[in-house]
């Protein structure tokens, strides 16, 4: 059993933090097309190059050091868009920090700063849900996932499996029973 939460828990986690690279670099894109009417700005291209570099960089780092999408599985719409909400607020902050630090604070559009934020919780969001959609309605029935068989006494078999089948597992999917008395 142990291989099983192994194999799923790397494939959860580097799933996530592809998907949330993905999201912040549209959302970056998508901030400097409605600032700029472009992804290419020519004014300060470097400082924009970078800040885009070190979003992905601090999103990478953020994902990694709190494991923050521990309970992903678990989490309802709400709990989504508030941890959602918090990681944007995290390394959209990170990333001023770092500007300021840099002292290119004043080089770069605040309307990119208003833009990212905005974008990269819609964008975050979304593909969570996508995500966990697919994940558990149609991974769950694929040849990747594991099938899992049931063996117990016919006077705990409704309650194990009702508790079984309560819970959002997207790894495993329930095959068989067998009933032992």
């Amino acid at each position: 059993m142990n291989s099983i939460y192994r194999k799923s828990r790397v494939i959860k986690t580097y799933s996530l933090i592809l998907i949330e690279l993905l999201g912040v670099a549209v959302a970056y894109m998508l901030a400097l097309f409605f600032r700029f009417g472009t992804f290419l700005v020519e004014d300060n291209k470097e400082v924009y190059w970078n800040y885009g570099l070190f979003l992905l960089g601090m999103s990478l780092l953020y994902s990694i050091m709190t494991d923050w999408n521990r309970d992903f599985f678990e989490r309802g719409y709400f709990k989504e868009l508030l941890a959602t909400g918090k990681y944007v607020v995290i390394i959209t902050v990170g990333s001023i920090v770092y500007l300021f630090l840099i002292k290119e604070v004043y080089a770069f559009s605040r309307l990119v700063f208003g833009f990212f934020g905005v974008m990269a919780l819609v964008m975050v969001y979304i593909l969570h849900l996508l995500f966990k959609e697919y994940m558990l309605k149609h991974y769950k029935k694929s040849v990747n996932s594991d099938k899992l068989m049931v063996i117990t006494e016919s006077g705990q078999a409704k309650s194990v499996v009702k508790r079984i089948l309560e819970r959002k597992h997207w790894n495993y999917e329930l095959t068989s029973i067998s009933i032992l008395d």
